[in-house]
């Protein structure tokens, strides 16, 4: 049955590191904070690789943080960054209180971009609004314009009437059917289109 320790050494031999102390020490070098990186994960990559490196015996614990210190600092990609912490690289020797320190103005910097960004955004935002006076004037040109429409339908109605009024036939006047009479004595019902009869003669 196989031990714990020909287990792991099976799993170094088929997952494990192969690259040499050189090359760990190469990449470490090269290395620079990747764009979108924060200072924190640049820190942790820089240690990782430096770890390999002391495994391997081609870095002695004495110089581990020296190296960190040099290579963390003069590998962060933002110059403003780099300027902002400039003192602090020189005044402290110790890696993980430099780390802090940088994260410390990373973040600082990182708030102020955000709220810097978020006021341009708003600027242009407000620029790209009509304004209070272009608002004012499209009303006006728009009441203008209705009311020279109301007087183009007025107009019309005008000249719209006498045409109507000459195609209306015009209403003859009722003939009168005879003139009414009445009977001796004031009785009798009126009666039309008769003449009144003869009265008797008295002789």
């Amino acid at each position: 049955m196989a031990t714990v320790e020909q287990i792991l050494a099976k799993f170094d031999s088929i997952y494990g590191n192969v690259f040499t102390g050189e090359s760990i020490l190469q990449q470490f070098y090269t290395e620079r904070q990747r764009d979108g990186e924060t200072v924190a994960a640049w820190a942790c990559r820089l240690e990782d690789l430096l770890h390999r490196a002391v495994e391997r015996g081609y870095v002695s614990h004495v110089s581990r943080n020296d190296m960190l210190k040099n290579k963390f600092w003069t590998g962060l990609a933002g110059d403003k960054l780099k300027n902002a912490t400039r003192h602090k690289f020189d005044t402290l020797s110790d890696f993980d209180l430099l780390l802090r320190e940088v994260r410390q103005v990373e973040q600082e910097t990182t708030g102020s971009d955000r709220l810097q960004k978020r006021a341009n955004q708003h600027a242009a935002n407000v620029e790209s609004q009509p304004s209070q006076s272009s608002i004012t004037d499209l009303c006006d040109r728009l009441q203008g314009m209705m009311k020279r429409m109301d007087a183009m339908e007025r107009r019309l109605d005008q000249q719209a009437r006498p045409a109507e009024q000459r195609q209306q036939p015009r209403a003859e006047p009722e003939r009168s059917r005879g003139r009414p009479w009445r009977s001796r004595g004031g009785r009798g019902r009126p009666q039309y289109g008769r003449a009144p009869p003869d009265e008797p003669s008295l002789n």
